[in-house]
């Protein structure tokens, strides 16, 4: 029974009201104390400054059974974006890193990841969160890293091309000696046999052949010439019919290769980008952290939470005494 009026006098809500009535110089005071404390502690941090730039993935090919947004991920969480991030704003030497550390590529990584942030939005665009702490800098890295992921992949699908390019020199050049050697027999039956034409040849032949005679000019046909052109038909007139055709469908065939080589060699040199702008970054004029009135806030809430403390635990103990 004693225990428990002792309890019930600890919380009894008039002792609670005399208590703070009879301390609250001290509450104040803590309260007061807290507060400027948690806000000098917030003014001594290094700001951080926060820019975003949203992108939307454009121009990438069909890779495995990823979207085009989780392709970008990829490339700009890759190596070979943060390499040239780093390099271009020496991001080592803002954050005081030193390549001599046998941990500096662990330090930096983890710099970088804190600093850079990717995320997919809803849209199947991708922000890219830059926290630096000073404001000019986080939106050029922003800009910078949209950059150095064009460059990456531009060098990429160009390396791509190069091979396709240089497949595509091989089968025209091949297909240009083929057309040589096929038109050198050509041109070598044309003067041997006189064969030009062969539908041609072989009208006037028939024409020839049969005695006919131009009745515009009176003039009388070559006998001989007509004998001699008739032999050499019915001699190579197969072969050069066979010869032609060949020609004519390695001409086709070349013709459809630079076409394809022509796509080729305009990807091989194009600068596409592979990124729209959705959002530009900006420069932000106030620092993304430290939050002064949270910080401020925090502190008042404990130092009122840590000075109530203090005063029911010593008006209890003095009432226990008593």
């Amino acid at each position: 029974m004693q225990d428990s009026s002792k309890a019930t006098n600890f919380f009894d809500i008039g002792d609670i009201k005399h208590l703070f009535k009879r301390h609250r110089v001290f509450i104040v005071l803590s309260v007061l104390i807290s507060g400027a404390a948690a806000s000098l502690g917030a003014l001594t941090m290094t700001p951080t400054y926060r820019s975003v730039a949203t992108v939307y993935p454009i121009n990438l090919e069909n890779f495995s059974n990823e979207s085009p947004t989780e392709q970008m991920m990829q490339w700009l969480r890759g190596r070979n974006v943060m390499d040239l991030v780093v390099d271009s704003f020496a991001l080592d030497k803002v954050w005081g890193l030193d390549k001599s550390d046998a941990q500096f590529e662990h330090k930096l990584s983890k710099k970088y990841n804190r600093a850079i942030r990717f995320k997919k939005t809803l849209y199947e665009s991708v922000d890219i969160d830059v926290r630096l702490d000073n404001a000019v800098m986080a939106k050029n890295v922003a800009n910078g890293i949209v950059h150095a992921y064009n460059k990456t992949v531009r060098e990429e699908w160009r390396n791509k091309y190069r091979e396709e390019v240089d497949n595509f020199e091989r089968v025209i050049a091949f297909k240009n000696n083929e057309i040589d050697s096929v038109q050198s027999v050509h041109s070598n039956m044309s003067q041997t046999y006189e064969i030009l034409d062969y539908e041609v040849q072989a009208k006037e032949v028939a024409r020839g052949y049969l005695g006919t005679v131009d009745a515009a000019s009176g003039r009388l046909i070559n006998q001989e010439g007509i004998k001699r052109l008739k032999e050499n038909l019915e001699l190579k007139g197969g072969d050069f019919l066979r010869n032609h055709a060949r020609l004519l469908h390695l001409m086709e065939e070349l013709t459809v290769i630079k076409r394809a080589y022509a796509e080729t060699l305009r990807l091989y040199n194009s600068e596409n980008s592979y990124a729209s702008l959705v959002s530009r970054p900006v420069a932000s004029d106030k620092p993304y952290s430290p939050i002064i009135w949270m910080f401020t806030f925090i502190g008042l809430l404990g130092g009122l939470v840590l000075s109530l403390l203090v005063v029911f635990l010593r008006g209890g103990g003095k009432q226990s005494d008593a």
